[in-house]
């Protein structure tokens, strides 16, 4: 993975604020969203253990098939 293929909380915010029509809005504060990023973050990851084990994220090394 390079360092493109992870994106910046203030990216996320920035993101949700365009796909809810809310640029320049401060309704929910950053401090907020960022509560509510961690929290969809710890859920999909704890979803993901329960669905494929602790090494959900690992790949094969080859490919054997």
């Amino acid at each position: 993975m390079s360092i493109s293929d992870y994106a910046s909380l203030g990216s996320i915010r920035w993101q949700v604020r365009q796909q809810a029509d809310l640029e320049g809005n401060n309704f929910v504060t950053n401090a907020e969203m960022n509560q509510y990023i961690s929290q969809s973050y710890k859920r999909l990851y704890n979803m993901l253990v329960g669905a494929y084990g602790n090494n959900y994220n690992t790949a094969p090394l080859f490919n054997l098939t």
